[in-house]
């Protein structure tokens, strides 16, 4: 009892700590609808931006109203899509860029009871997938899992220009031995099956 309580309470402080790192100011460049561009400290929430000049200026909130993306100093780029089953708008992560963009934004586990009765804080995170034509503004989400019938087919309307490729993700079994990463039998999909897909369709269909 008292190990399973002292294990609990690690995981609950390992995942405040992540929140706390991933939620704090970083350096980067803001770039407007318009097309100008500004750098200072950058901090994402949920769709909104928040921006500082340097660490004592005030702080200013921008959605997709005024931001077009935003690029932090390592790399990270985000972007404003529309999702195009529903319409929202959401700022997304783009993964992979070319004939076809992936995008990303990672989903946050709720609040849930401990096997004790403890209310347990969320905060397991899930990558969420999302696909679209490279320029346009609307994207389309992916199932989770690639060997399922309903992620081929969404991902077949987007390539069914490359015979070649179609064929290496017909069924399950062709997709976790082209594309996925497999450890002792358990098919990743997470940041491996689905990059893989995309950056070989945009380097070997990109006629």
């Amino acid at each position: 009892m008292k190990r399973s309580l002292t294990i609990i309470l690690i995981l609950v402080s390992l995942s405040l700590n992540s929140q706390s790192l991933f939620n704090s100011y970083e350096r980067g460049k803001i770039t407007f609808s318009n097309g100008k561009e500004i750098s200072g400290l950058i901090k994402r929430s949920g769709n909104i931006v928040k921006f500082k000049e340097n660490e004592k200026a005030k702080k200013i909130k921008y959605s997709y109203k005024e931001l077009k993306k935003i690029k932090f100093r390592f790399g990270d780029e985000y972007l404003y899509k529309i999702n195009a089953k529903n319409k929202n708008i959401l700022l997304l992560k783009r993964e992979v860029k070319g004939k076809l963009d992936l995008y990303s934004y990672e989903r946050q586990s709720p609040n849930h009871f401990g096997p004790n009765g403890m209310m347990m804080r969320g905060g397991i995170s899930t990558t969420v997938y999302l696909i679209g034509e490279g320029g346009t503004n609307f994207v389309e989400k992916l199932p989770m899992n690639p060997k399922k019938n309903k992620f081929r087919k969404i991902i077949t309307k987007y390539t069914s220009d490359c015979p070649m490729f179609i064929e290496l993700i017909k069924d399950k079994k062709s997709v976790k031995e082209n594309f996925a990463e497999d450890y002792s039998g358990f098919f990743l999909y997470q940041g491996s099956g689905v990059i893989n897909m995309i950056n070989y369709y945009n380097k070997e269909c990109n006629n």
